[in-house]
């Protein structure tokens, strides 16, 4: 797996390239002195947005571990945390898919086979 950062704060990607499936994943993994050191080049409302978004990722109450397509949607791996306990559950699989221009969600649980648990879902849904 080869890991490269982004060093303009303003493009805050950070990605890993997996090089064996040809697909890249947003992960955590960083520098941290380097992120803190580029604080200095940040106006007030790029310091607003940041905190915004560190507040928004200390709330998450789901992560997603893996993603796949899979027919007219995506098959997710995610963890879920419970907000109150903040206890972490799973991974689960989750198929996410739309209708009519809305989002819909198939819960297919803990899987080493999910396409196939989703098949026998989708056929008796």
């Amino acid at each position: 797996m080869v890991m490269y950062w982004s060093h303009d704060i303003r493009n805050f990607y950070p990605t890993a390239l997996d090089t064996r499936q040809r697909s890249v994943y947003d992960v955590c993994m960083h520098n941290v002195n380097e992120i803190i050191s580029a604080l200095d080049h940040l106006d007030s409302n790029d310091l607003d947005r940041l905190a915004t978004a560190i507040a928004d990722r200390r709330n998450r109450t789901s992560t997603v571990v893996e993603r796949r397509n899979h027919l007219d949607g995506i098959l997710q791996l995610e963890y879920r945390t419970n907000p109150k306990t903040g206890k972490q559950r799973g991974p689960y699989w989750y198929f996410k898919y739309r209708v009519d221009g809305r989002q819909r969600s198939i819960y297919v649980g803990a899987s080493d086979e999910p396409e196939a648990i989703l098949s026998n879902k989708r056929i008796g849904a």
